[in-house]
């Protein structure tokens, strides 16, 4: 005796489905929140960064980022001993932020020893 299938039933495929959509929808959510928001300072000159610049983000109220990890003022120096001097820095720091905070960062980077840095900005 021979079964024909008459039809065919998808609904442990819609299950599938769903579960994969639960799945990137929440690690989508997860992802979203990690990133540090900064709005970039208006630029005409675009320069070419290299991909293995040291990133540091600094928000509108002064707080230092790196890799999405808050840093203390302090910290700067312990984060960049690990590195190489030659390597460039590129430091994003938001429109907002006032000047002094962004000054002394940048006196703490060159009194390591730090001389390729640059300022992120948006054309």
């Amino acid at each position: 005796m021979k079964d024909n299938f008459s039809e065919i039933n998808v609904v442990p495929l819609v299950d599938i489905i769903l579960v994969l959509l639960v799945i990137v929808l929440i690690t989508a959510n997860f992802m979203a929140q990690g990133v540090v928001e900064v709005k970039l300072p208006q630029s005409d000159n675009h320069g070419v960064v290299a991909r293995e610049a040291i990133r540091l983000e600094m928000t509108s109220e002064g707080k230092i980022f790196y890799n999405r990890k808050e840093l203390g003022r302090d910290e700067i120096p312990l984060l960049l001993s690990g590195f190489n001097h030659a390597q460039p820095i590129l430091i994003s720091a938001d429109k907002d932020l006032r000047l002094q905070p962004f000054i002394s960062v940048l006196d703490d980077i060159k009194r390591l020893g730090f001389t390729r840095i640059s300022v992120h900005t948006e054309k």
